[in-house]
């Protein structure tokens, strides 16, 4: 594991300590070029959270605070459907979390699976 992949890693470590801390967070996985260990100087921090009812943007504001992260840069996604996904930087590192409750994201693996969906870049995501 290079040097880039160890300190990504370690800084994922660390963000996810505040989401898993919510007791409705049943899973969290790191995902990308630090899961594949194929880090660079160009590399994002990707990471899937998953729950039981997704956080409140109150709880998302107060997570980019505790991991002293910018803004928000971008968000993707509707929380009313059962997923969405944000980022920001932490260190100069832009930080991708997806957070998705459990029963949407075993509906989206059923509908990848059936071949009901088959254009989803959830595929890529089921990939990794």
């Amino acid at each position: 594991m290079n040097n880039r992949t160890q300190y990504l890693l370690a800084l994922a470590k660390r963000n996810v300590n505040v989401y898993i801390a919510n007791p409705r967070t049943k899973a969290a996985m790191v995902a990308g070029s630090v899961a594949e260990g194929l880090c660079d100087e160009y590399s994002d921090c990707d990471m899937s959270i998953y729950y039981d009812e997704l956080p409140s943007e109150e709880e998302l504001q107060l997570a980019r605070q505790h991991n002293q992260g910018s803004e928000r840069l971008w968000i993707l996604g509707d929380r009313e459907e059962g997923g969405f996904a944000e980022s920001y930087l932490v260190n100069g590192v832009e930080c991708q979390f997806g957070h998705v409750t459990i029963a949407q994201w075993e509906k989206d693996i059923s509908n990848i699976l059936a071949g009901h969906d088959i254009q989803s870049p959830l595929g890529v995501i089921l990939l990794g």
